[in-house]
């Protein structure tokens, strides 16, 4: 997979830029949010001392019993 990486830059004061935020996740679609917020999962995974694989869904599983009334 060959992507080309484009890099933006601008200088703003302190409480500015927030337009040039929202214009670059535009920019970026769907899929590259989804990338970005994908990326972000797998680095907390390796700073909590994963491997940065794929996160697995919790198998937890639970049974409740009723009582029989009067029990």
């Amino acid at each position: 997979m060959n992507t080309q990486r484009i890099i933006t830059a601008k200088l703003v004061h302190l409480g500015e830029g927030d337009e040039m935020d929202r214009e670059f996740w535009r920019k970026a679609g769907a899929e590259g949010r989804f990338s970005a917020a994908w990326e972000m999962v797998a680095e907390m995974e390796r700073m909590r001392g994963g491997t940065g694989d794929v996160p697995r869904l919790r198998r937890d599983v639970a049974r409740l019993v009723r009582l029989p009334a009067g029990a």
